[in-house]
């Protein structure tokens, strides 16, 4: 078995998840992607990164491919609500070509310091642009 050099998908601008409130480090998954194999041979990745908000706060990103991962599209932001940090996402291609990522984010977050409220949303997509 031989493999081909490394090809990038995207250079990742991830700044890390930090609690809304006491802006605390949490720990997630800023380091780590996650890519899925679809079953007419696309690819999909996901991986947090800031370049949605400025380098402000994380966001998920999404991007595909359909030649065996040689070429990849441009990165699209995946999670709904732009205005709080979103992390942990994890990738999926069903058997009819949809997309479905994961993730975890803010968004009902209260100002309770004794909280720290998450909440884990699935996007799906048919065309890897339009997330629903």
């Amino acid at each position: 078995m031989t493999w081909s050099a490394p090809i990038v998908v995207s250079p990742v601008q991830a700044v890390g998840t930090f609690d809304p409130d006491t802006h605390a480090h949490i720990r997630d998954g800023a380091a780590l992607g996650s890519i899925a194999a679809g079953p007419h041979g696309e690819l999909a990745a996901v991986w947090q990164d800031s370049r949605f908000s400025g380098g402000m706060h994380d966001g998920v990103a999404f991007s595909r491919s359909l030649d065996g991962g040689l070429t990849w599209t441009m990165a699209v932001r995946v999670n709904a609500a732009p205005n709080v940090p979103a992390f942990v996402p994890a990738v999926a291609i069903r058997a009819d070509g949809t997309y479905g990522v994961s993730y975890y984010d803010f968004r009902n977050n209260t100002a309770d310091l004794s909280t720290l409220l998450t909440d884990c949303w699935l996007a799906r997509s048919t065309d890897g642009i339009t997330w629903l």
